[in-house]
């Protein structure tokens, strides 16, 4: 999402190999698929999204944008993920 607002980010921090594997090695335990984990946390960051775009258009901070979906500061992240769902779906 960083590189949609043309910022650096941080892409050394908490990636997801390093997470799996400090996990493992700590609990002893192999985590599986996390497609659905990535796809429940998409949903929620567009609702609270598109909840805030919505409050500020209501409160004229902001004004209503031609394409509502433009709020979804995550959309294009959020358009690929569900496009790799169609790649795993039975």
């Amino acid at each position: 999402m960083t590189t949609t607002f043309g910022l650096p980010g941080m892409p050394d921090f908490m990636r997801e190999e390093d997470v799996v594997a400090e996990y493992a090695e700590l609990a002893g335990v192999e985590i599986g698929d996390l497609l659905w984990y990535h796809v429940h946390s998409a949903v929620n960051w567009g609702i609270l999204f598109m909840r805030t775009g919505a409050r500020s258009i209501h409160f004229g901070e902001i004004e209503r944008p031609e394409d509502i979906e433009s709020l979804m500061h995550h959309r294009s992240l959020f358009e690929s993920l569900l496009d790799s769902l169609d790649e795993v779906a039975p």
